[in-house]
């Protein structure tokens, strides 16, 4: 079954992954280790701020956005005969879920502790750990779904 949404919907979700990617990219390696570099009571207070403000409708569409067109293309895909697609789009859908749930339980509790008690120093080695982790599976859920755009292509 082949629909005249499935390539607009695929690279949506391509350029979405790609966006959240490369947004988790620049709090890894440039973010977090500028803060690091204004003191710990400074770091603290910035990042509190930047979580208060972060939950915007921008953000929102990029972060619910990605496995949202994720698994909107994988049920659209559903009845192809295409298995690779289904493979790719499955995949790029575990790797979006994933980013979702380190988020939820790990980097959400870690910016309550902070907003709580403003221990820099306790909380930036945890929380950038993890966010390495939703780096990884935010690429990888990325790259994914650059390989279902060249199978499709392929085609």
């Amino acid at each position: 079954m082949k629909s005249n949404l499935q390539f607009p919907l695929l690279f949506l979700a391509t350029l979405l992954a790609g966006l959240l990617a490369g947004f988790f990219y620049t709090w890894s390696f440039t973010i977090m280790q500028s803060l690091d570099l204004i003191g710990d009571s400074n770091a603290a207070t910035a990042m509190i701020s930047i979580n208060a403000n972060i939950r915007n409708g921008w953000f929102g569409v990029i972060f619910f956005g990605t496995p949202l067109s994720i698994l909107f293309s994988l049920i659209l895909i559903f009845g192809a005969r295409n298995k690779r697609l289904l493979l790719w789009v499955s995949f790029a859908l575990v790797f979006a879920i994933s980013t979702l749930v380190i988020t939820f339980t790990k980097h959400l509790p870690l910016n309550d502790e902070l907003a709580n008690s403003s221990n820099w120093a306790s909380y930036v080695g945890p929380w950038v750990l993890w966010n390495h982790a939703r780096m990884v599976t935010s690429f990888l859920a990325f790259a994914s779904m650059l390989c279902t755009l060249v199978s499709l292509l392929k085609k």
